[in-house]
């Protein structure tokens, strides 16, 4: 499941599955209006969407996307999702977080404790369709700081190389002997 929905109507629900690239199906539970759009569909997982009283599963393609307006014509990425503006208009959103995955502001991050050397973390990110985080702000330093180092730190024993007001670009690349850290941001 991608994402669930409360007080949606049948309607609302294909919406947002069509608005979101990867979303391939809907399920939805007439009896609380309760929405799910899914990575998934009937021919992909045969076992997944089973008949159950009271639930309708639908296939995205079963939907007109002329019911999206402006979003029918957006060739959003496979993470990202279609928001309508005014005038006919719209902007690709990224669309959700895959699991331990961290959003700060148009990018979502997550920790990786192996111990490498910048390039490999380079690579270890590319086969996540991501890249190693350059710092480009001194917001993006704090959060990642305090995100990091106070939230994983004491958990995964990571110890980041990041100072209280100083920006400091691919930190990952320290040669002391801690654990490093891969942060990954979603390609755009």
């Amino acid at each position: 499941m991608i994402d669930s929905f409360v007080n949606f109507s049948i309607l609302d629900c294909a919406e947002e599955c069509l608005r979101t690239t990867r979303c391939k199906s809907v399920s939805y539970y007439k009896g609380t209006n309760y929405c799910e759009i899914n990575y998934d569909n009937k021919s992909s997982v045969t076992d997944r969407f089973l008949e159950s009283s009271g639930w309708i599963y639908s296939d995205k393609d079963d939907w007109d996307t002329g019911i999206i307006s402006s979003c029918s014509a957006s060739k959003c990425s496979i993470d990202e999702k279609c928001k309508p503006l005014p005038r006919g208009n719209f902007e690709c959103v990224l669309s959700e977080c895959r699991d331990g995955w961290i959003p700060f502001q148009d990018h979502w991050y997550t920790p990786h404790n192996n111990r490498q050397n910048q390039e490999s973390a380079k690579m270890e990110c590319g086969k996540e369709n991501a890249y190693l985080v350059e710092i480009n702000s001194s917001e993006e330093n704090s959060w990642i700081k305090d995100t990091f180092l106070t939230q994983f730190g004491k958990i995964l024993g990571i110890h980041l190389h990041i100072q209280s007001n100083v920006v400091i670009s691919n930190p990952i690349a320290s040669k002391e002997k801690d654990e490093d850290i891969c942060r990954f941001e979603i390609l755009r």
